[in-house]
């Protein structure tokens, strides 16, 4: 699920991921703005570094690293770079017996740093 997460992203390919992504975060992100956000990014070195089981709320913590480069203008705000090493916490539900990256708290707290 997270190769296709990232598949998804680097073939600019909207359909599919919003194919593994729940349904809330995929209602809250646009075509338009999703395309222009990843038009420029490649992700690649993903690494699981950790998974957490929350039981009660049936969901999961997926602690993640990666290596994204993208044009400047493309980057964060934070770290205008071309190249970003990052480490993201993406909280994963189960949606239709599937599991699905989900919009979370957690997710809105990356570590970033230059490559």
């Amino acid at each position: 699920m997270l190769q296709k997460y990232f598949d998804s992203i680097n073939d600019r390919d909207f359909s599919a991921w919003r194919g593994v992504v729940s349904a809330r975060r995929g209602s809250a992100t646009g075509e338009a703005a999703w395309v222009s956000a990843y038009e420029t990014t490649r992700d690649g070195g993903v690494v699981v570094q950790r998974i957490e089981s929350d039981v009660v709320a049936r969901r999961l913590r997926v602690l993640i690293s990666f290596v994204s480069t993208q044009e400047v203008s493309k980057a964060p705000v934070a770290l205008p770079e071309t190249c970003i090493r990052w480490r993201v916490v993406y909280v994963m539900v189960w949606e239709d017996g599937e599991l699905k990256v989900d919009e979370a708290p957690e997710n809105r707290n990356p570590q970033m740093s230059k490559c």
